[in-house]
């Protein structure tokens, strides 16, 4: 019985150390904290004091949205690898209200660009805040 069970361990153990898949590799990129540099919808640049202050923190799969010390959002949040650029849908926390619910991201160094809509039917397909909300973001130093 003992070789029984090490034969079944023992991928296990080996997959336990393999590398991270893509997935994983975007989640990582993109924890932290990030400051938001610009938002747009459709198609107009909001005004700088509606994002002064703003930032959005992804910590394993929770996004929260703060603007100074007040929270705006907080939620949890899953990538979609699979595709370029690659998807995020994001799910609410129940005690705060926030409409943006699916979109898509990039992330070139310690710039993201990220574009959501509420109407999970629409997915935005490219980064124009014609389509959703676009947010540019600059990761916050450490």
């Amino acid at each position: 019985m003992k070789y029984f069970v090490s034969i079944f361990l023992f991928p296990a153990v080996l997959l336990a150390g393999q590398e991270p898949n893509e997935t994983q590799k975007l989640m990582k990129a993109m924890e932290g904290t990030w400051t938001v540099v610009s938002w747009e919808k459709d198609g107009k640049p909001a005004p700088e004091k509606a994002f002064k202050g703003m930032q959005m923190i992804f910590a394993k799969d929770t996004l929260t949205i703060k603007q100074g010390k007040k929270t705006l959002g907080m939620g949890t949040f899953k990538v979609g690898a699979g595709q370029k650029p690659h998807a995020i849908n994001y799910t609410e926390g129940k005690d705060i209200t926030s409409v943006y619910d699916v979109g898509i991201f990039q992330i070139e160094g310690d710039t993201m660009k990220y574009c959501t809509t509420a109407d999970a039917k629409k997915r935005p397909t490219k980064f124009d805040s014609k389509q959703g909300w676009l947010f540019e973001l600059k990761k916050a130093n450490k």
